[in-house]
């Protein structure tokens, strides 16, 4: 019997034309990024410019969500991570987008720094941090007054822990692309496709 080959993730650029798709996607109340007072969902914003670069991400030729570096407004070496995904049958696809959007960040952008926040109790995601030698910096309270938590990881921490935290997520099918290069995983880390 033949084997099936494992569903590829790929990462892509965002286009204008993706936005109908990923805003239905996004718009779902179970994605909302954060919920203001008002009852309000802040909608995931999306664009590729030299500030935000936001990621269309596909299991094979479905859409099953973005993710996202944004700049940070104080410190323009420093990035916000984001990754919202809308399939969860496959363990692992939100790390392994992270860790594409990190080596993205590190090794291409040369980013001194890549933060997120996610909240408090989120153990799957606390892991995630903890395999990579993210920083827990502090707690800050959401629109919607539940507290989250803040991971930085920086450029010192990735260097020397990054490939080797990455090559287990890694060992399945992972292609990303800029726009202008491709890379996919091979061997548990990144090569030019």
């Amino acid at each position: 019997m033949a084997e099936t080959a494992e569903p590829q993730l790929r990462l892509r650029p965002f286009r204008g034309e993706d936005a109908p798709h990923l805003e239905r996607l996004l718009g779902h109340p179970r994605l909302a990024r954060r919920t203001l007072p008002t009852g309000v969902q802040e909608l995931h914003p999306l664009a590729w410019t030299a500030h935000r670069r936001t990621f269309v991400v596909y299991l094979d030729r479905l859409l099953i969500g973005a993710c996202e570096l944004l700049r940070d407004e104080d410190d323009e070496a420093a990035w916000e991570l984001s990754v919202v995904l809308d399939r969860r049958e496959r363990v692992g696809d939100g790390a392994r987008c992270a860790a594409a959007i990190l080596f993205y960040a590190f090794e291409i952008m040369k980013a001194e720094s890549v933060w997120f926040w996610v909240p408090t109790g989120n153990t799957a995601v606390e892991r995630f941090a903890e395999r990579l030698h993210f920083t827990s910096l502090h707690q800050v309270r959401l629109p919607s007054g539940l507290p989250a938590d803040v991971f930085e990881l920086s450029d010192g921490r990735w260097r020397s822990h990054g490939q080797d935290a990455v090559a287990g997520l890694l060992q399945v099918p992972v292609e990303l692309c800029d726009g202008r290069h491709r890379w996919s995983t091979r061997g548990g880390w990144f090569e030019a496709a």
